[in-house]
C-alpha cells in the first residue's frame, strides 16, 4: 500500500477516495432515512463515518466483483491458463499483429490533463486553508477580547459540569460578540456566553444552554468537527463531504438534546425554555466553522422543539449497535486496486496465456542534442508494470520474471533487477489482457509512451502472449546443491549447473562449500555462461560484470569474478574488465584484471589496454602481472 501510495498522482487518489466515498455516503443517506427512529448519536456516528472515509487512504484491494468501484478499471479478455508449453499457430509462428507504431495513436479521451487537475486541487485547498486560518484567527481574536465570569455565573456552571460529569471544568467567559453561547477550543474547551445570557432575567434559562455546551464535551464533538473540517479543505469539490457536514451539524445537536434530557440533568420543559431563548439570541450569530452552538440560524426547527418536548430518545440497544458495527466494517476499507481472484494466475506458478501487448523498452543512445544518452531506468520499467496491472492485465513479466503488483523493480548500480534477478536490456514487458485497453492505458495523455518517446517504446499486440510462471526453482536452488552431499575436491556436475541460477553461484563465490573445490562455484558460473546463449548469456554477463564493479562486495568476490569474466571466453566482458585495470583503486582487483585481460590475448584492444596500464601502473604487484604477459615488448621498454 505505501508504494502504491507514494507513487500514486494526486487525480487518481482523489478519484479513487471519491467515488468510494460517494458509495458509502448514498449507502448511509439511506439508512439513516431508514433509521429515522434510531438515536441521534447512532445517525451521526454514521454519517461521521462518510467523513472518516474521506481521510483514510487506499489500503486494500477491491475485489474483482465490486471492480465498477476502482478508478482505471477496464474488462480486460480473459487470460486462458495452462500449464504445457505455448503452441504456435498451424504454421508454427505465433500470431502476431503489425507494430502499431506505424499508425497513428488514438487520441487521448481524457478531459483534463492530470498535472492540471494536480493543480486545481492545490489552489483550492490553499484557498480552503487560508479561509479556515482566517476564521481560527477571529475566534482568536473573540476570545481575547472576552472577559472572565463573574462569581455567581462559575457557581452556576460548576454545577453544570458536576451533573455532566466533565472534569476538569471548562474556562468560562463572557463577550459581547457572540449573542448565542458557544463551545470553543478543541484540547482546552472554552465556553463563551453572550452578555444577554448573563443577565438576572434569564438565569433561569442558562442552566439548560451550558448543559448542552457540556454534552458536546462529553460527545468529543469538537474532535468530529475538526476532523470534517479537515476533510473539508482536501474534498472542498465532493458534494457528499458537504451533504454529510450538514448531516452531522445537524444530528450532533439532536444527540446532546438526547443526552441532556435522558440523564434528567434538567426537565424536557425547561430545557425546551432555554432552547428557544438561545434561538431567539442567535439571530445575528457569526459564522464560526470551528465551533458549537446551541442554536443557529439554519438549525431552527420546531422539530427539535417537539422532540425535547417528547421526553427521553430510545435507549441504545444492541441492534443499533450492530447496525453501526456493520457499516464500519464495511465503509471505512479503501482500495487501492483490485484484487486478483483467478487463483491460478494470481499464484504465478502457472502459464497464462492470451491476447495481449509485447513492449519493448530500449535505450535511446541518440536522444538529442549532444547526443545525450538516455537510458531505461528502474521506474521506467516499474511505471509501465503498474500501468498494465491498472488497467486491467491478467499477468505481466519482465524478461521472462513473471511480476506482481507488488513486484520491486530496483536499480542496484549499472543493472536493473527483479526478483533479485538481473535484467538485459533491451527490456521485454510481457502482458496479458485486453490489447485495445492495453495500449490505450500507455497512450494516455502524460503516460508512459508520451514520456520515453517511440525511440525508446515499441508496443506490440498479439493474439497471443504467453506469460511464463514465476521461476521457483532458482529459488529453492538457493539453499544449496540437490541430493547427497560431495565429498572431496568435488566439482559440481553440468546437471547441477544447469538446474542452479547464476545469482546462486555468485553467491556461493563467498565462501569454500563443504566437499566442494573452494573455486567450484567461480569454475560453474563460468561453464554456465559458456553454454548459455543470446539473452541468457547476456544476462549472466551483466550479472557478473554488475558484481565486479560493486564495491561493496568483498575483494575476494570481485576478483573472482574477473576470473569468471575471463574464462567465460565471451569478447564483450574486455570493456569493463579494462575499466577495473585501468581505474580501480585496489591494487589486488586491478592485477587480477590484468591477468583477466590478458586472457583476450587476440584482442587488440585488450593488448593495447595493457600497454596503457603498463606505462601508468605504479604498484609493483601489478606490474609483475603485466611484465609477465608484456614479454618481450616489456623487456625492451626497461632496456630503453
Amino acid at each position: 500500500m505505501v508504494e502504491w501510495l507514494l507513487s500514486a498522482s494526486i487525480p487518481e487518489l482523489l478519484w479513487k477516495v471519491s467515488i468510494q466515498a460517494a458509495v458509502v455516503a448514498v449507502v448511509i443517506w439511506l439508512v439513516s432515512r431508514a433509521a429515522r427512529k434510531a438515536p441521534a448519536r447512532i445517525r451521526h456516528a454514521l454519517w461521521a463515518l462518510v467523513v472518516l472515509k474521506f481521510l483514510i487512504p487506499p489500503f486494500a484491494q477491491l475485489p474483482a466483483e465490486l471492480g465498477f468501484l476502482h478508478y482505471g478499471d477496464r474488462t480486460a479478455a480473459r487470460a486462458t491458463t495452462a500449464i504445457s508449453a505455448p503452441q504456435g499457430t498451424a504454421n508454427g509462428t505465433p500470431a502476431v499483429v503489425a507494430d502499431p507504431l506505424s499508425r497513428p495513436a488514438e487520441p487521448d479521451q481524457s478531459p483534463l490533463r492530470p498535472d492540471l487537475v494536480g493543480l486545481i486541487w492545490v489552489v483550492g485547498v490553499g484557498v480552503m486553508a487560508s479561509g479556515l486560518l482566517f476564521r481560527q484567527a477571529r475566534q482568536e481574536l473573540l476570545i481575547r477580547t472576552s472577559r472572565p465570569a463573574g462569581t455567581a455565573l462559575l457557581d452556576i456552571f460548576r454545577k453544570c459540569a458536576e451533573k455532566a460529569r466533565v472534569v476538569p471544568v471548562p474556562r468560562l467567559r463572557i463577550s459581547a460578540g457572540v449573542p448565542t453561547p458557544l463551545l470553543v477550543g478543541l484540547f482546552r474547551p472554552m465556553v463563551i456566553l453572550p452578555c444577554l445570557a448573563a443577565e438576572p432575567e434569564n438565569a433561569s434559562h442558562l442552566e439548560a444552554m451550558l448543559l448542552h455546551e457540556l454534552a458536546h464535551i462529553r460527545r468529543r464533538d469538537m474532535a468530529s468537527l475538526w476532523l470534517y473540517q479537515l476533510a473539508k479543505t482536501l474534498f472542498f469539490f465532493h458534494p457528499a463531504l458537504w451533504l454529510a457536514g450538514y448531516e452531522m451539524s445537524k444530528e450532533k445537536e439532536l444527540a446532546c438534546d438526547e443526552l441532556v434530557i435522558s440523564a434528567t440533568w434538567v426537565s424536557p420543559k425547561d430545557y425546551a425554555a432555554g432552547y428557544v431563548e438561545a434561538l431567539k439570541m442567535s439571530n445575528a450569530a457569526i459564522s464560526m466553522p470551528v465551533c458549537l452552538a446551541m442554536a443557529e440560524p439554519y438549525q431552527v426547527e420546531k422539530t427539535r422543539v417537539e422532540r425535547i418536548l417528547r421526553g427521553p430518545a430510545p435507549r441504545l440497544g444492541a441492534g443499533w449497535i450492530a447496525v453501526f458495527a456493520v457499516a464500519a466494517v464495511v465503509a471505512l476499507p479503501t482500495f487501492a486496486g483490485i484484487a486478483n481472484t483467478d487463483d491460478p494466475a494470481a499464484s504465478r506458478l502457472v502459464t497464462v496465456q492470451g491476447p495481449g501487448l509485447i513492449v519493448t523498452l530500449s535505450d535511446n543512445r541518440d536522444a538529442g542534442p549532444g547526443n545525450t544518452v538516455r537510458l531505461v531506468q528502474d521506474a521506467d520499467i516499474g511505471d509501465t508494470v503498474k500501468e498494465l496491472f491498472a488497467a486491467g492485465a491478467e499477468a505481466v513479466s519482465v524478461d521472462g520474471q513473471r511480476c506482481t503488483r507488488t513486484t520491486e523493480i530496483r536499480c542496484a548500480g549499472p543493472t536493473i533487477t527483479a526478483n533479485e534477478v538481473m535484467l538485459v536490456p533491451p527490456y521485454e514487458i510481457k502482458a496479458v489482457g485486453d490489447p485495445k485497453t492495453l495500449e490505450k492505458a500507455l497512450r494516455a495523455k502524460g503516460g508512459i509512451v508520451e514520456r520515453l518517446g517511440l525511440r525508446m517504446i515499441a508496443i506490440q499486440p498479439s493474439q497471443r502472449v504467453v506469460v511464463e510462471p514465476f521461476a521457483v526453482a532458482a529459488i529453492d536452488e538457493k539453499t544449496g546443491p540437490r541430493g547427497p552431499s560431495p565429498s572431496g575436491d568435488a566439482m559440481y556436475t553440468p546437471d547441477q549447473i544447469r538446474a542452479t541460477s547464476a545469482e546462486t553461484f555468485l553467491e556461493r563465490m563467498l565462501y569454500a562449500e563443504p566437499g566442494y573445490w573452494k573455486f567450484a562455484a567461480l569454475n560453474a558460473l563460468a561453464q554456465k555462461a559458456k553454454d548459455s546463449r543470446g539473452k541468457a548469456r547476456r544476462s549472466i554477463l551483466s550479472l557478473v560484470t554488475g558484481a565486479m564493479h560493486d564495491k561493496s562486495r568483498p575483494v575476494y568476490q570481485r576478483w573472482q569474478c574477473c576470473y569468471v569474466l575471463r574464462d567465460c571466453g565471451d569478447a564483450r566482458a574486455v570493456p569493463d574488465l579494462i575499466k577495473i585495470l585501468l581505474h580501480d583503486e585496489n591494487e589486488v582487483i586491478r592485477s587480477v584484471a590484468a591477468e583477466a585481460v590478458a586472457g583476450f590475448s587476440r584482442s587488440a584492444e585488450a593488448h593495447e589496454a595493457l600497454l596503457q596500464a603498463d606505462r601508468q601502473e605504479t604498484s609493483p604487484r601489478v606490474r609483475e602481472v603485466l611484465d609477465r604477459h608484456l614479454g618481450q615488448e616489456a623487456r625492451e621498454r626497461k632496456g630503453k
